[in-house]
């Protein structure tokens, strides 16, 4: 090696850049869980707040954490809604609001994109069904897109089991007048008010050895109104049979959301 390169060599090494220190790592803390707050909000009818939270991005559809709050579960302490509170998973805001019967909340909630039909992990149970088991109408209607003064929202079906007869009524008049038979005493068929949430042209009794056409279920029941005999008295299993081609007219005019009233 020539003797000028062998006194520059040294420097050329001392010359080469230091490395670079490797960057300090730092942990930035995950933002707090706030849809504890969202199912506190909707359990307290509280939609200013509701609409806040998902405004911060608190997912409609998220399901609620366990453990429950001490505070959300008291207001629920001796009710159904505690049931699903502590042993049902995937239990969501929107299911929450409906078991409540609360139709404003449950309109909110399904405009800011809740699911509908959602369900919880064991029980496969979902809002419509919750809504149904506590005879909450204006929620049913509201889950089945049902708007207030809409064609759907004028009909409804009035069942008089004294007279066994149902009247099929629009906008305030009776349309049809037909003649039925309802459950018969060791079966009576339930009154109240409920909506139709189903409706199957050919089906079958999972209960009983029965055929159904034209099925109507009402509030996600076991029961509702099809075609079938009547002996011109109360014989069936507390479903209301209907003549057949009255129950075939029915199916064809009554939208599901329609509201079914049986006294």
């Amino acid at each position: 090696m020539k003797p000028f390169l062998m006194f520059f060599l040294p420097l050329l090494v001392m010359a080469e850049p230091a490395p670079e220190p490797s960057p300090v790592e730092t942990s930035v803390p995950a933002p707090p869980d706030r849809t504890p707050e969202l199912f506190l909000a909707v359990a307290l009818g509280d939609e200013t707040s509701v609409r806040t939270l998902l405004d911060a991005g608190v997912d409609v559809n998220a399901p609620i954490p366990f453990p429950v709050s001490e505070e959300l579960l008291m207001r629920f302490r001796g009710t159904g809604i505690e049931h699903f509170l502590t042993s049902e998973r995937g239990l969501t805001a929107l299911m929450l609001a409906s078991s409540m019967g609360n139709p404003g909340m449950v309109r909110l909630l399904l405009e800011r994109g809740a699911k509908r039909f959602a369900v919880t992990q064991r029980h496969k149970t979902f809002a419509l069904w919750l809504a149904g088991r506590n005879a909450h109408v204006e929620v049913m209607q509201a889950l089945l897109g049902v708007e207030p003064g809409s064609e759907t929202a004028r009909m409804k079906i009035r069942v008089n089991l004294a007279d066994q007869t149902a009247y099929f009524w629009k906008d305030g008049i009776i349309v049809r007048t037909i003649p039925i038979s309802s459950g018969r005493k060791k079966f009576p068929t339930p009154t109240g008010r409920f909506v139709v949430t189903d409706k199957y042209k050919d089906w079958k009794s999972t209960l009983y050895p029965a055929k159904m056409p034209y099925f109507l279920r009402l509030s996600c029941r076991d029961f509702g109104l099809h075609a079938g005999v009547l002996p011109g008295y109360p014989a069936s299993h507390g479903c209301i049979r209907l003549p057949a081609d009255e129950a075939k007219v029915l199916f064809a005019e009554v939208p599901v959301g329609t509201l079914v009233e049986i006294e």
